[in-house]
């Protein structure tokens, strides 16, 4: 996951239906860039790793998750 996603994540990542079950709701353009940013500071101190995913066929961005507690 890089700061160059951020739009790609923002048109796939605003459906309230996909943040139902979790914290934080990413409701907002600005709510997205704060999750980036957490998700950066995890992977800078190793608590996790965040990757976004990549349609193949489209090249497009899919939606984005992350290993935590990888040992």
């Amino acid at each position: 996951m890089a700061p160059s996603h951020h739009a790609g994540l923002v048109a796939v990542g605003l459906d309230p239906d996909i943040w139902r079950f979790m914290t934080p709701m990413v409701k907002s353009d600005a709510d997205m860039r704060e999750y980036m940013d957490v998700a950066a500071k995890m992977r800078d101190t190793g608590t996790s790793l965040p990757f976004v995913t990549i349609d193949r066929e489209t090249g497009a961005i899919a939606g984005s998750t992350r290993f935590a507690n990888y040992d």
